[in-house]
């Protein structure tokens, strides 16, 4: 346990010592094992910000509203901006985008505050520290919510693939297209929702510059219908907060791998978020259509991929449609082994799989070390003068021997 001179800000209304419990292994539930923060005037103070994605979206919040009396409350607090520091943490997945828009709304609300001592921090594991506008900190989340679940592969596969496609993405269009293009649609379990949350895929799908005007007809016609996996009221419920459904189980369970279409596809920004944990979770193995490099930060955080088993050259591919196609290739090669030689690819397959799910959500330790929020926030920790002066100051207990103030 560390003692921090700062306070942690969950929202306008809390202000707490203890960061609030968010499941055993999320990052707030890291800093709360972790940590302890108190104010002290004398010194420089860490101002730790949990900021939810719809504080800084206007179609669903008011930001500058929020800001405003974000900043109001801390400068109430004592807050200095010549001294102390500032973290904005993005509990979930954040963008390049998040940054730029608190940067502008500091400059707007705030405009006399020197940014030298601001930084967001969020989990993409590919951003320098000093990228503009506001200096960034990184941290890994590892999707608390999908937890290693107790799946036994114990029966014969039916199918090869499985790929979930809910939100509208262009990748994710244009995988379910070629699935049928390239009739694989019959060795796949796969979901596409046409009109998910209101929206449709075809005015992206028109806008994409990575298909032809005939491939854009097709798919058009195609995928204008919905490709369900489940029909259950109770385990469409579970699936969408994350949690285990007998479907879910079921559907890993008779496939042999996921074929992933991540968050990002050609953007230059990796976060691993839960759509590949959920394979890990599952014991199964993974093909990821993401950014370049993707796969070699997935195994930075401590993970295997499944080279020679699975081609994953793709993964050094620059371009995105030369990956995408790279990806392709690969599908339509493993779609045409045979039983005995998809057989003997699963034993091998399974070993990697079986190590992955040994460690997920288990490595932190190691990861809260590399990444670069936690030493940020370890340069606010208190001496042991500090502890005793606030203890007097207080009127608290004097605790004097060191392991009552720093416990082992």
């Amino acid at each position: 346990m560390k003692y921090i001179n700062g306070a942690y800000i969950d929202s306008l209304d809390t202000l707490t010592t203890e960061i609030p419990y968010y499941g055993s292994e999320s990052i707030s539930a890291r800093i709360n094992r972790n940590y302890r923060f108190s104010l002290n005037t004398a010194c420089v103070n860490l101002y730790l910000i949990r900021i939810h994605v719809s504080y800084v979206q206007t179609f669903l919040y008011n930001p500058v509203n929020f800001f405003n009396s974000l900043f109001s409350k801390i400068e109430s607090m004592g807050y200095n901006n010549r001294r102390d520091h500032i973290v904005f943490t993005m509990q979930e997945e954040g963008t390049e985008y998040f940054n730029k828009v608190i940067y502008k709304l500091i400059k707007e609300i705030r405009p006399n505050y020197d940014l030298s001592n601001i930084c967001y921090a969020d989990e993409k594991l590919n951003i320098s520290m000093n990228t503009a506008p506001l200096k960034y900190l990184n941290f890994v989340h590892q999707c608390n919510s999908i937890r290693p679940q107790a799946i036994s592969h114990d029966i014969e596969k039916d199918k090869i693939f499985l790929t979930f496609n809910r939100r509208h993405k262009i990748h994710r269009t244009m995988l379910v297209g070629r699935l049928i293009e390239e009739n694989l649609l019959d060795k796949s379990f796969v979901s596409f929702y046409p009109n998910c949350e209101g929206s449709n895929f075809k005015l992206s799908l028109m806008e994409s510059q990575y298909l032809s005007t005939n491939r854009k007809h097709n798919y058009s016609l195609w995928l204008d219908k919905e490709f369900i996996l489940d029909l259950s009221t109770d385990s469409i419920n579970a699936n969408i907060h994350l949690a285990e459904s007998a479907k879910l189980l079921e559907l890993h369970k008779r496939s042999l791998i996921s074929v992933i279409c991540e968050t990002k596809f050609d953007e230059d920004e990796i976060s691993v978020t839960e759509k590949t944990y959920k394979a890990i979770a599952y014991k199964h193995p993974f093909i990821i259509i993401g950014p370049k490099f993707f796969l070699r930060y997935v195994k930075e955080l401590g993970y295997k991929t499944f080279h020679p088993y699975i081609n994953e050259s793709y993964d050094d591919i620059e371009d995105p449609m030369a990956r995408f196609e790279a990806i392709i290739a690969e599908l339509k090669r493993l779609a045409s082994l045979t039983k005995s030689e998809l057989n003997q690819i699963q034993r091998e397959l399974s070993l990697i799989a079986d190590y992955n799910h040994s460690i997920h959500n288990r490595n932190y330790e190691n990861l809260d070390c590399k990444t670069t929020l936690f030493p940020y926030i370890n340069q606010f920790e208190k001496n042991i003068e500090n502890i005793i002066n606030e203890s007097k100051n207080n009127g608290g207990i004097l605790k004097l021997r060191r392991n009552d103030i720093f416990p082992e």
